[in-house]
């Protein structure tokens, strides 16, 4: 959340739970987070992080070298890298975003509100093997469900 205190850093453990490295900390420099907020690996095995406030997503290799960053008009708050496409919902702009697979924009759909296809906070979202698209909503309270047609 804005204002809020700590630091944000990247965790990397091994299978068994033992700790092996960390990055990051506070701050808007490459590598650095405000609110690292979401994250997962393409197939490639770079790890995309979602630096809310800052508006980015950051990319990393699997040691924590910082590759490069994609910007994001507004808060970038969870992601899901599928083998086609990149879903990512944006924050309180009730967005959903359709990436390609280096984070250029192809479609965007949502708005802020609380109807259907309205977010509150488009918090967090997964991606079905069907293609189906699941929003959770933390201000709204609600997870909506979106269909390929």
């Amino acid at each position: 959340t804005p204002g809020a205190k700590g630091d944000p850093r990247v965790l990397k453990f091994d299978k068994t739970g033992k700790f092996i490295t960390s990055w990051g900390g506070k701050g808007k420099e490459p590598g650095k987070f405000e609110v690292a907020h979401g994250m997962a690996i393409d197939a490639k095995g770079l790890l995309w992080v979602t630096d809310r406030e800052n508006q980015r997503i950051q990319i990393f290799d699997d040691k924590g070298t910082f590759v490069r960053e994609v910007k994001v008009a507004g808060l970038p708050c969870a992601l899901d890298i599928g083998k086609d496409a990149i879903f990512m919902v944006n924050g309180f702009a009730g967005q959903v975003v359709k990436m390609d697979l280096q984070g250029n924009v192809l479609a965007v759909t949502g708005k802020a509100g609380n109807g259907v296809g309205e977010f509150g906070e488009a918090h967090f979202i997964a991606v079905s093997p069907k293609g189906d698209l699941w929003v959770a909503d933390s201000v709204n309270r609600a997870v909506q469900k979106f269909v390929k047609k």
